[in-house]
């Protein structure tokens, strides 16, 4: 049977989730759970459809490898897994899908601790952090949506969570480390002491940065991303090229930066505005190294639609100018997000690569 892009599937599915977030969004304690259930599900179901996939980016090394006919990935966390679901005989693609109810299960668990509506959350993940993790970096994404949900989990599963996912990909590292040390200095009652904590953690990751080769015994990949081993086209050990991803995660802080005095102290909201700018600034120390400088930023920014929706919150409920007109200007938000996150063209190539 002929394979069917999965284009066809997803670019009707972000046009039905811009429409319901925009419409619906007055609505939502409005709804009785079973028609929110089904608004949910049209949407997961189309990301479970592409989790399924037959082809995309890195596709067929994800299934050789898992089907054993190569061993070309070493993290001991995934290796743990797929033996087991090889074990209890699972097929690549229900592991694949499997591995997609994670995420969902997380960004659901995520919006009930940051008390967000769970559709435009898990709608901006799928326009966008999905595309980069999910659909093209498996482990990555499998990664990151432990991570995150350790995160917002009490201290009893957390670092046994950390644990499981630092060992599936080593990058999930950097967003365990920085959102903890946030979650740290949030709690810390003396200014003094968070300035110079803040201060700390932005010399140290300059440092780390200048330094990456130091840490190679960590991960022999380190080494070969760092002296570009492959091919220029991989990028690797070339500086970056682009800084569209600081301008934009910078951008997300201005709403932020503009109605802070009008704003109630928020432990939670001062948490991922630290995130943010650890995250910007780790772009920066890595910029050497292109590879790194995208990929740790894009991991530790993984929680920036949460900051978009809790702030904006926050903001129209305690910013009068705001709520008075909160329906347009969330609306304008949205319209004004969405083209950066759908027609950005690393995302055409991995929606496109796509087949069901």
């Amino acid at each position: 049977m002929e394979l069917i892009p999965y284009k066809y599937f997803y670019y009707p599915a972000i046009l039905y989730g811009f429409i319901v977030v925009i419409c619906l969004q007055s609505y939502w304690n409005r709804m009785s759970f079973s028609l929110r259930l089904v608004i949910y599900l049209s949407l997961i179901s189309v990301y479970i459809l592409g989790m399924s996939r037959s082809k995309g980016v890195d596709h067929g090394t994800y299934r050789a490898n898992f089907d054993g006919l190569v061993k070309n990935i070493y993290d001991p966390g995934y290796v743990m897994i797929t033996d087991f679901l090889n074990f209890l005989n699972i097929p690549f693609e229900l592991a694949l899908v499997l591995f997609g109810l994670i995420s969902v299960i997380s960004i659901f668990k995520i919006s009930r601790y940051f008390n967000v509506y769970f559709f435009p959350l898990f709608f901006i993940y799928f326009a966008h952090l999905f595309v980069g993790t999910d659909f093209s970096q498996l482990r990555t994404g499998l990664a990151v949506s432990i991570a995150t949900f350790a995160f917002v989990s009490n201290a009893k599963f957390r670092y046994p969570l950390y644990f499981l996912a630092g060992s599936i990909h080593l990058t999930v590292l950097s967003f365990i480390l920085i959102a903890e040390y946030a979650r740290f200095i949030v709690t810390t009652r003396s200014s003094l002491i968070r300035s110079i904590g803040i201060i700390i953690c932005v010399i140290g990751l300059f440092l780390v940065g200048k330094y990456l080769y130091l840490f190679s015994f960590l991960d022999e990949r380190i080494d070969i991303y760092v002296k570009g081993f492959y091919s220029t086209y991989e990028g690797y050990g070339a500086p970056v090229h682009s800084y569209i991803q600081p301008l934009f995660h910078t951008a997300i802080l201005v709403p932020f930066l503009l109605f802070r005095r009008f704003l109630e102290k928020d432990s939670k909201l001062d948490m991922l505005i630290l995130i943010q700018l650890f995250g910007i600034s780790t772009f920066f120390a890595f910029s050497d190294n292109g590879i790194f400088a995208y990929r740790l930023t894009s991991t530790i920014l993984c929680l920036y639609p949460v900051l978009i929706l809790y702030s904006y919150n926050m903001i129209a409920n305690q910013v009068n100018l705001v709520k008075r007109r909160k329906t347009l200007l969330f609306s304008a938000l949205i319209i004004a997000l969405l083209p950066i996150l759908v027609f950005r063209p690393g995302a055409f190539r991995v929606i496109n690569s796509m087949l069901i």
